[in-house]
This record gives structure tokens, sequence and C-alpha cells, in this order.
């Protein structure tokens, strides 16, 4: 894929590849000094490679039933080791990791067109880095984070929601900023004095 990550050493030296993945990297974040996680489609399916053998260069656009999911990996700074951490059948599109690289708070879309038509909204989920389990957070729809941060501490993050009266759009907002401790599970909004 075009999209690949790549690291250059601070000390000097040339850039060297990360990723070769088959697909674009969609967002990445630092585990530790010698990981990274990583939000990715899955490879080619079956079908899709049935598709290019057949020479079908045709599009269909939003192909739930065809659109490869984006996943985390676990990749090694030297990008030989590479390991799926989660296998979800949605498309991750935002990625923050805990101070102690244990925990990774995603955003995922549940549907293709969701940009559009606004129906059905992303998910949000804390992920175990190290066994992938993902717990789900905000269930209730009234809170979408975008822009998340973790606290040093790690024990919460901050996030922007897209505040709006409107019970289904979400184009003019205010964006407000929150705290959602971990541990409570409270979310709390941070005033606008801070």
């Amino acid at each position: 894929a075009e999209t690949q990550l790549w690291a250059i050493p601070t000390g000097g030296g040339e850039a060297f590849p990360v990723t070769r993945f088959d697909r674009a990297v969609r967002a990445f974040e630092w585990i530790d000094a010698s990981n990274l996680v990583v939000a990715a489609q899955e490879s080619p399916s079956a079908w899709e490679l049935e598709r290019k053998e057949a020479k079908d260069d045709s599009v269909v656009v939003d192909d739930v039933e065809h659109e490869p999911p984006v996943r985390l990996f676990r990749v090694a700074l030297d990008g030989d080791t590479v390991t799926r951490l989660t296998r979800d059948d949605d498309w991750i599109d935002r990625l923050a990791v805990s101070p102690d690289g244990t925990l990774a708070v995603v955003t995922a879309q549940q549907s293709l067109t969701y940009e559009f038509d606004e129906r059905v909204p992303p998910r949000t989920f804390v992920v175990d880095l190290a066994t992938g389990a993902r717990t789900p957070l905000f269930e209730d729809g009234k809170l979408r984070p975008t822009a998340i941060r973790f606290a040093p501490d790690g024990a919460g993050f901050y996030f922007l929601d897209a505040y709006s009266r409107h019970p289904r759009y979400r184009q003019a907002t205010v964006l407000r900023l929150w705290y959602h401790d971990l541990a409570s599970g409270r979310d709390v909004r941070v005033a606008e004095d801070w």
C-alpha cells in the first residue's frame, strides 16, 4: 500500500520502513520504545483476490459485506514482528494508547455512510492491548469522542465531543472538552474557564 510507517533515528541515519501492510496504515501510536499499535485494514480476502484475478476493477461504494475491517496490530519497530490484536468487524478510525502501553481507546465506524447520513454513529471502546478484549463506552450515544488523549497518569482520558441540540445531525456543533475516568466510568465536562 502507498501509506506505510517509516521511522528515522533521532541521532541521525536513514529512514527505514516499519510496516509493509497490503493496505494503508490508518492510525498509529507508540506502545513503548520498540513497539507500536497500528490500525489498518485486513489483507485482501479470497473474494477480492478472485476479483483481481478476473481483472474486475469495478469499485462498489458502501459495500459493507466486502469492505475489510480495520483492526489493531502490534508492530515491532524492526518491522519483523506483526501481531493482530483485535478481531472486530467494524472500521477503527481513531486511536489513543495509554502512557503505560496496556490500553487503547478507539472509535470505530459501524456504518460506511455515517459521514453522509449520520444514521449509525461510531462506537467507542477501551481495548486491552494484551488480550484484544474490547469494552464499550458511551453506549447511550450522547457523547461521541474525537481527539482522544490520555491523561499523563493513565487514569483516564480527555476527548472532544461535537455538541448539538439536534437529536441526530451534528453538522453545526460546539466542541466541548470532557474527561473520562477509567476506574469509575464517570464522564466530567471540563469547564471552559480552566
